[in-house]
Parts: structure tokens; sequence; C-alpha cells
């Protein structure tokens, strides 16, 4: 079982306003005090190293509406804490992506631990969701409409054709 890598991004990464930049600004990802947008885990597939940032409280619609976009990680002190996929950063495996050791609640990364293969499933299917959602046109469905991965086209590729199982290794 892979250990969950916990970090914080890179100074580097924020322009002066306080904005994520990673190729453009990223107004989904905007650093505030109340949500902070620089501790997070990366978990890598084939292709691609993902930074799904902590939240201390995750929204609450979209945990009860879309619970495939959150990972509840509670603590006592923070019972609406996790990680909100909506909000993931795509960085290509040959890019150096720059960041620190982060630190979080021993029983999180405990639990994270133990979830990091549902981690990596729940990301796969929401990129691929955000794919075939992207592919078919019109407007998107609430949960993907405010994405951060529409920052990321180049990176995730928009061909239906491309979309494989994992464990399968047959198209969609």
């Amino acid at each position: 079982m892979q250990r969950p890598i916990i970090v914080q991004l890179n100074r580097e990464y924020f322009n002066e306003d306080n904005e994520l930049v990673i190729n453009q600004p990223i107004p989904e990802a905007l650093k505030k005090r109340e949500r902070p947008y620089v501790e997070g885990t990366l978990i890598a597939d084939d292709n691609n190293t993902y930074f799904v940032p902590f939240r201390s409280k995750l929204n609450s619609k979209l945990v009860r509406e879309f619970p495939e976009l959150v990972l509840e990680l509670p603590t006592a002190n923070k019972p609406q804490a996790g990680l909100d996929l909506t909000k993931l950063l795509v960085v290509r495996n040959d890019i150096n992506f720059k960041v620190s050791r982060g630190y979080i609640n021993y029983d999180q990364y405990k639990e994270l631990t133990k979830r990091q293969e549902e981690l990596l499933t729940k990301i796969e299917n929401f990129v691929n969701g955000y794919k075939k959602e992207v592919s078919r046109g019109g407007p998107l469905n609430s949960q993907y409409r405010y994405t951060t991965l529409k920052y990321f086209r180049q990176i995730v590729k928009f061909k239906l054709n491309i979309l494989v199982d994992r464990k399968t290794h047959k198209g969609l």
C-alpha cells in the first residue's frame, strides 16, 4: 500500500495577488486566509500527478449531492475536513513540480493511508467523467461547472477514444 505524500505548494506558484498560477491564473484556486490552497496530497497514475487540496470545511452541498467528489477525513476539531477533488491540480509526470513537506493530523494520515486506492479511483472517475462531459458539448453539469480541470485540458487530453479503464486497459 502506497503511503500518502503530504505537501505544501511552493510559494513560486502564487502571484502577487495570491492567485495560484500554473501556466495561467486559476481563479477557482484563489488563496484566501479562510480557504488556503497550500496543503494537499500528491497521488499519481501512469501519466499525471494530481495535487488534491485539503479543506478544513468541505462544502456540505458537495458532500451531500456528490460524495464521489470528496474524500472525507474528519477530525475531532474539524469534523467537515477532507479532500476536494473539484479543486485538484494536474501536473504531467515529466514536470519537476516544486513542493515542500506538509503536515496533517496523524489520524487523518492513517485514514488517508487506508484509502489511497479509493482516492485514485475517485480521481480517475472524476477526470474521465469530465472528459465525457466536455466531449458531449453544451453546458456542464453542476459537479463539473466549477472544477479546476478546465485549466488542464492540454494535459488530460480530450479525446474519448483515449479513455481507458485502468484495471482492464480497455477503452470506455
